[in-house]
Order: structure tokens, then C-alpha cells, then sequence
């Protein structure tokens, strides 16, 4: 479970590695948002091994979301770029289960345990 910040200030300042929700590109099964964590931003280019083009310019305004279990995730590799107007807030704290309770970074360093499917190519 975790803790958001909805604040309208918080959604100018989305970077890279930022766990955010979304309002559901699919709709599927009932969810009316996702959440996911934040992979490319406006400008950026990345490899999408998954994705119909397999490598991606991230228009303006437009961003590329990513489950953190890429196997499992119906993510930007189904739907494709997400606009900044569907992100709802961004995740802030983990305060279940327990043993995880604490803040989310606001970057994550993309350290060897995180598998992604998609790369960045290029950064604006």
C-alpha cells in the first residue's frame, strides 16, 4: 500500500524513476488507475523490446510508465506514452506490509536489482 501526494505542485515536478498513479489507459478488470514507475520523459528515447516500435521518441507532455514486474505489468508496452494530464500524484510512502514502511526515493537509481524491459537511449 502506498501513501500519494495528489498535490498539483508535485505533478509539474515528474522525473525519471518516480512512482506515480495514472488514470487506467486500458480500463481493464474494474481499475480505474495504475500505478507505475516513471521510465522516459518528454524528449527522451528509448529502446522498447515489447512495444510495437522498438524504439520510442517521447512526444511533449508525454510520458513512458513501466510495472516493476515487466513480465507481469500491462504498462506504456501495451498502451504506449501516457500524457502528463493522466498522472493523478505520485507515490510518497510504503506503509504496507510493514516491513517495508518507509519513503519512496523520488529518483530511483536503476540499480541491478530492478529489471526493466525498456532503456533509455537518450535523455532530453
Amino acid at each position: 500500500i502506498k501513501l500519494l501526494n495528489n498535490g498539483s505542485s508535485v505533478l509539474k515536478h515528474v522525473h525519471r524513476g518516480d512512482v506515480v498513479t495514472a488514470i487506467n489507459p486500458k480500463k481493464t478488470a474494474g481499475k480505474k488507475h495504475v500505478v507505475k514507475r516513471v521510465i522516459g520523459k518528454p524528449g527522451d528515447t528509448l529502446v522498447t523490446p515489447r512495444y510495437r516500435e522498438s524504439v520510442v521518441k517521447m512526444p511533449p507532455l508525454q510520458y513512458w510508465l513501466e510495472g516493476d514486474h515487466p513480465d507481469k505489468s500491462t504498462d506504456s508496452n501495451s498502451y504506449g506514452p501516457v500524457p502528463l494530464t493522466s498522472i493523478t500524484g505520485k507515490a510518497v510512502y510504503i506503509v504496507w506490509p510493514p516491513s517495508r514502511f518507509g519513503a519512496i526515493p523520488e529518483r530511483d537509481t536503476f540499480g541491478k536489482k530492478k529489471k526493466r524491459m525498456s532503456t533509455l537511449l537518450h535523455s532530453a
